[in-house]
C-alpha cells in the first residue's frame, strides 16, 4: 500500500484528537491558582482545542472527496497544525533557543511528558511530511503530464 499525505494527515488529526480527549479525562474539575480560580478559563481552552482538532479532521477527510483540491486540503489541513503550533510571538520576544528551551522544560514535566511527545514532536513530523507527500505527488503528476 502506497502511503499518501491524506492518510497521514488524517491519522494525525485523529492522533491529535485522542491526545486532546485524554487531556480532558485527566483534567481536574477545579483549578485555582494563586487564589483564582481557572476553572472556566481551563475549560473554555479545552473547548477552542477541540473545535480546533474538528476543522483540521474536517479539511482533511474533505480531501477524500474532492479529488482535484485533494493537495489544497491536505497542505492547508497540516498548515493549519503547524501555524497553531509554532510560538511566533515567543519566537519574536525571545529568540529561538529561549523557546526551543520553554518547551524543552515543559515537556520534561512527568505529567505532560507524553502529550508534549505527541503536540510538539509526534504531530509537527506528521504534518511536515503529510505536505511533503503531497508537494511529491504534485510534483509526479506535473512530470507525468509534461
Amino acid at each position: 500500500m502506497k502511503i499518501s499525505g491524506r492518510v497521514i494527515c488524517v491519522s494525525a488529526w485523529i492522533l491529535a484528537a485522542v491526545a486532546q480527549i485524554a487531556i480532558i479525562a485527566s483534567a481536574p474539575d477545579k483549578i485555582v491558582v494563586s487564589g483564582v480560580d481557572l476553572t472556566q478559563a481551563n475549560a473554555l481552552v479545552l473547548q477552542h482545542q477541540l473545535i480546533f482538532i474538528g476543522v483540521g479532521f474536517v479539511l482533511a477527510v474533505a480531501s477524500y472527496w474532492a479529488r482535484s483540491w485533494n493537495p489544497i486540503f491536505v497542505i492547508a489541513s497540516s498548515a493549519l497544525y503547524l501555524v497553531h503550533w509554532i510560538p511566533f510571538q515567543s519566537l519574536y520576544d525571545y529568540g529561538m533557543v529561549a523557546t526551543l528551551n520553554t518547551k524543552w522544560v515543559i515537556g520534561s514535566i512527568p505529567g505532560l511528558r507524553w502529550s508534549s511527545a505527541i503536540r510538539d514532536v509526534a504531530l509537527p513530523i506528521a504534518f511536515t511530511a503529510s505536505i511533503a507527500f503531497e508537494v511529491l505527488e504534485i510534483r509526479r503528476k506535473r512530470s507525468l503530464v509534461a
